[in-house]
């Protein structure tokens, strides 16, 4: 099994009188249904189970565009007396640099990578939750949880630390660069036993295996180039002109995301920069 998450990763500051107790948020009517039903499933395969702690974290439904719901858990108060873990993760550009001449690309995703990291006893009665049918705490490592990332990185750093000259992770997207067929076939071979050593598991329908030219990380990776996603270029050029400060800020983040792409990104920004801070322009 993975490494459990730390304990003393959410270590409360107890002396700071950390109070254990939160308000639940409301819940409609309308969303019971859906939240019964994820509920029982996560019941079913073993993500929560029945708690009797003393914390209660507020649950979010969050509305997706397909209509259904996205289950979260409101973890700004735990995260606001717990430990933050600074284990960094990869530089995007750094990892791009690398595979970028690879001649055979495979990425691999794991299929809902923080459940598969169990928690320890300590971590899982922080992480509780109320519903009308009961406290439930998670058994899994959760999303919301600021150490989270960290703790996920440092599990993929160290399950692929023997296979860092042609293997990489960023969170739970792995990928794997090779000159030749026979080498990346022996590579596939060594990262699929690092990953079953580790009890992780893959999603076999977010994989590419052995490709040319393969997505990753929001580029097209291959053939001795890096190019920007199409899909990504569209979203940039479809974004509405922003109209206040939080969506120019918004907006210089999602091009410069591809600002290594951009000639002197940073002198073109700059008006748009000075526009962010308050008291310049006219911008709410």
């Amino acid at each position: 099994m993975p490494t459990e998450f730390r304990s003393d990763r959410t270590s409360l500051m107890e002396n700071q009188g950390a109070s254990v107790r939160r308000l639940s948020h409301r819940i409609p009517e309308r969303l019971l249904t859906a939240l019964k039903e994820e509920v029982d499933l996560m019941l079913s395969q073993g993500i929560i189970e029945a708690s009797k702690s003393e914390w209660c974290n507020p649950v979010v439904l969050v509305p997706k565009k397909d209509g259904s719901i996205r289950f979260c858990i409101d973890f700004r108060y735990l995260n606001s007396v717990s430990q933050f873990d600074s284990y960094p993760t990869p530089r995007i550009d750094d990892l791009l640099e690398r595979l970028g001449k690879a001649k055979f690309l495979t990425t691999l995703d794991l299929s809902k990578g923080y459940w598969q990291v169990p928690l320890t006893e300590r971590s899982r009665e922080l992480t509780a939750f109320w519903t009308p049918w009961g406290l439930f705490h998670f058994t899994v490592l959760p999303f919301g949880l600021h150490g989270a990332p960290a703790n996920f990185q440092r599990l993929m750093d160290q399950v692929l630390r023997d296979s860092s000259a042609f293997a990489a992770a960023y969170l739970d997207d792995i990928v794997l660069y090779s000159d030749s067929w026979e080498q990346h076939l022996e590579h596939l071979c060594t990262v699929l036993g690092c990953l079953h050593a580790a009890g992780l598991t893959v999603n076999p329908a977010k994989c590419a295996f052995a490709a040319s030219e393969t997505e990753y990380l929001g580029h097209i990776i291959g053939n001795g180039m890096i190019r920007p996603q199409v899909s990504k270029i569209q979203a940039i050029e479809s974004c509405p002109l922003p109209q206040t400060r939080k969506q120019l800020r918004s907006f210089l983040g999602m091009a410069g995301f591809y600002r290594h792409f951009i000639p002197q990104f940073s002198t073109r920004a700059a008006l748009l920069s000075d526009l962010t801070r308050l008291g310049r322009g006219s911008f709410p």
